[in-house]
Parts: C-alpha cells; sequence; structure tokens
C-alpha cells in the first residue's frame, strides 16, 4: 500500500483555453496528459470565461463535478443539465461539450481500462463520517475542497487542508476511513478500478 499527499502549493497549474487546470495526479505516473497516453487523471479547473468548449478526449469517460459555481453543460446531440455546487455528471470524452458559467470543478478522466466515481461528503465544523473503501477499488483519493480535516486512514491521522490532496494505492485492500473536521470541510472522495 502507498499513500501520497500533494499539498496545494506544491500542484502544477497550466493554462486551458477557458481558465486553468491543476493536476493532482495522473496514473501511470510516467505518462502525461499532452501525450493521451494515460491510464486515469484527477485535476481541478477553473473555467473564468463565460462560455467554453471542453477539450476533445476521445477514447476517454469523463466525470465533472463543479465545487463553486453554477455550470451548464451541454452535450452536442445528446443532452443539456445544469450543474450546482457538488452536483456530478458523467459524460465521453469525445463528445462534443461546450458549458455556459464561471466556476471551479473537480475532474475525473478515465480511459477504457478503467472506471471510477466522485463522492461529495459535507462536514459541518466537528463533525465527522467514516467508511470503508473496498477491495475492489485499486485507487481512491481525498481531496479537500473546503476546510481543515484529519483523516483517519489504515492507523494514521494525517491533516490536510483546503486544496490539499491525497491518493492512496492501495493494491486490492479493503480499509476503513474516518474524516474528523476541525471547521465546515468539503472532501472529494475519488474511487478507480481497474476494468
Amino acid at each position: 500500500m502507498k499513500i501520497s499527499i500533494v499539498k496545494k502549493e506544491a500542484q502544477q497549474t497550466a493554462e486551458w483555453s477557458g481558465g486553468f487546470s491543476t493536476e493532482l495526479y495522473i496514473f501511470p505516473e510516467n505518462t502525461d496528459y499532452k501525450s493521451r497516453n494515460f491510464g486515469f487523471r484527477i485535476s481541478t479547473a477553473t473555467v473564468d470565461e463565460e462560455e467554453s468548449n471542453f477539450t476533445s478526449l476521445p477514447g476517454y469517460h469523463r466525470i465533472l463535478m463543479v465545487l463553486k459555481g453554477e455550470l451548464t453543460i451541454h452535450h452536442e446531440g445528446q443532452y443539456s443539465k445544469t450543474l450546482k455546487k457538488l452536483e456530478v455528471d458523467h459524460f465521453n470524452g469525445a463528445w462534443n461539450t461546450k458549458s455556459q458559467g464561471k466556476v471551479i470543478d473537480f475532474n475525473l478522466m478515465l480511459s477504457n481500462q478503467f472506471k471510477g466515481s466522485l463522492k461529495p461528503v459535507q462536514l459541518k465544523k466537528e463533525e465527522s463520517s467514516s467508511g470503508i473503501l473496498p477491495a475492489s477499488s485499486n485507487f481512491n483519493g481525498f481531496y479537500v475542497a473546503s476546510g481543515i480535516i484529519e483523516l483517519k486512514l489504515n492507523h494514521q491521522n494525517i491533516l490536510l487542508e483546503e486544496g490539499d490532496f491525497l491518493i492512496l494505492d492501495k493494491k486490492g485492500l479493503e480499509l476503513d476511513y474516518k474524516i474528523n473536521s476541525s471547521t465546515q470541510a468539503e472532501v472529494v472522495l475519488i474511487s478507480t478500478t481497474a476494468n
């Protein structure tokens, strides 16, 4: 089992056509987004333009969650929907996709070799949340969208602040976790599984 923590100040940000994207994790680690040779990629992005066109990603499935703001997403010839804070859309990366609204979003991009999910957890001050990371998931992540949390994982207590990201390569192990919040907090739970 391997735990990796990417602190907010160590994250790399790059410009895209509608704003800025911050890569949190890419697998395998020797791949890169531009080459389109990755298995899955986890990132956040700002949408700074009122209207923007999504980058075409044939061969990938995308899961997008809004962290701040409201986004209306249009998949040409498919459907349109409006996403409010912490709501999720699943779509084919090859679709011609446009959006309206200035937001911060969270992205999970998956090749055909992987499936995955995003789940939001909202906590009040001094509240906790616990669960089980099933053996079926290969990688699990915790992203602190807001607040400060203490994550109890495999008998370790890990402090994570807003913008921090933890990825766990647990190699088919089942693990319990518990999130304790010293402030109001919003956390995104990420799960990926090889097909």
